[in-house]
């Protein structure tokens, strides 16, 4: 159990849990003035993380506090939205172990498709050819 860490600007990964057991981080944040890190990796049986990244407003596409299960690790991480997404936040958070949807919008012309997925590209969809995305976060082409 970590009960609060602040983990500031680093050359690789933040960090890296491993446990047969449990892990709980009832409160962390990240600082990072970079857009891409590798990510920080929890193994363990269960897995319940608070999160939130502090990204500072140099960043392109906005600031995503991004989860994903791989095999038994979950990998997180503080990044930027994919091309097909964008906000303007300049910090993000996770709860739970999971990424708030919607956290990133569909950039016009195209609609969302995976809003639980706002990390992946590919959760945004292109409208046909002659038809738009009429506004950010469409639901349907026009």
């Amino acid at each position: 159990r970590i009960g609060q860490a602040e983990l500031r600007e680093v050359s690789g990964r933040f960090f890296d849990l491993v446990t047969r057991g449990r892990v709980v981080v009832e409160k962390m944040s990240l600082f990072s003035n970079r857009e891409e890190h590798p990510p920080s990796r929890i193994q363990a049986q269960e897995h319940n993380v608070t999160l939130t990244c502090h990204c500072g407003s140099g960043w392109s596409r906005g600031c995503l506090a991004a989860a994903r299960e791989v095999g038994e690790m979950l990998e997180i991480r503080c990044t930027t939205c994919p091309s097909t997404r964008i906000n303007s936040a300049v910090s993000a958070s996770l709860s739970k172990s999971e990424m708030v949807p919607r956290a990133c919008v569909c950039v016009p012309g195209y609609i969302d498709t995976n809003p639980e997925r706002p990390d992946l590209d590919s959760s945004c969809t292109a409208c046909a050819f002659g038809r738009y995305g009429p506004a950010a976060n469409a639901s349907a082409c026009a």
